[in-house]
This record gives structure tokens, C-alpha cells and sequence, in this order.
């Protein structure tokens, strides 16, 4: 009995050891040059800046459309376009809902940790990035929020 118990903690430990994602962090260099390369821009990375609003938010399936800039100041020329859970709850990694006329002052950031931040907080986003040239014959990066944080 103490030997299966054993056998059965150790595949519940592998079990959980594979769930969980190793993130490559990156910089704003490291994402266009992933961009670049289309076999390699579907994979989960984490990247530290600033989020903030478009002046439309865009909301499908409770996942809205935020801008990401590595930099407070932000070139909107290069920036990500982030999806994250947009509602009224005050859950982790989500952003609230700020209704139907807002502003940039608007911005509440529910981190992973219960903590919030606001457009002045430096934070860290972990989620699955993608890449596509639109249309108009630009890039779009875009990330899948998993999770939000405070960078280390």
C-alpha cells in the first residue's frame, strides 16, 4: 500500500510538472525578429511594459483588445496588441470593464498575485504570441493573456 501511494504521488508530480508552460521572456528586438520567422512566432512568451486602451475597446467572446508598448510613452507605431479577459469582477489577470466612454485613467489591472495596477504600471505578460500582416501590409503581433504580473 505505501509503494502504490508513493507510485501514484510520483504521477500526480510528472502530471503536473508537464501542465505547466515555460514562457521565453523577450524584448521588443526578440519579438520582430520572431515575428520574421512564422515557424517560430506561435509560442509562449512573457515581455514587461505598459498597457493601455485603443480608443475603441473591442470586446469578442470576454476577451478585449488592449495595447501593449514596451514603453510608458509608447511609439503606437510598435506596440502589441494584446487579448485579455475584459469584465466587472475583480478576478486575477483581468481588466475591468470600463464601459462605454473612458479614458486611459480608466485602466484597472488585476494582476495574477490579487494585486491591481493601472497605464503607469510597469507589468509582465505571459500568454501565447502570434504574428500576421494585416491587409493594409503591416505586422500584428498579438498576444493571448494567460497571465499578468509585476516584473521580477
Amino acid at each position: 500500500m505505501k509503494g502504490q501511494l508513493s507510485i501514484f504521488t510520483l504521477m500526480l508530480a510528472l502530471l503536473f510538472a508537464g501542465c505547466s508552460k515555460n514562457y521565453e521572456h523577450i524584448t521588443e528586438d526578440r519579438l520582430q525578429e520572431i515575428a520574421d520567422r512564422p515557424d517560430e512566432s506561435a509560442r509562449d512568451i512573457s515581455i514587461d511594459g505598459f498597457l493601455r486602451f485603443y480608443t475603441s475597446l473591442y470586446i469578442e467572446n470576454g476577451r478585449g483588445e488592449l495595447q501593449f508598448n514596451q514603453t510608458e510613452a509608447g511609439d503606437t507605431s510598435k506596440h502589441v496588441q494584446v487579448r485579455v479577459i475584459v469584465n466587472q469582477s475583480d478576478a486575477s489577470n483581468t481588466v475591468r470593464d470600463p464601459g462605454e466612454s473612458f479614458t486611459d485613467k480608466d485602466l484597472v489591472i488585476h494582476l495574477d498575485d490579487g494585486g491591481t495596477a493601472d497605464r503607469h504600471t510597469k507589468i509582465r505578460i505571459y500568454g501565447k504570441l502570434v504574428s500576421w500582416k494585416s491587409k493594409a501590409g503591416y505586422m500584428v503581433y498579438q498576444v493571448k493573456v494567460d497571465k499578468m504580473t509585476l516584473p521580477q
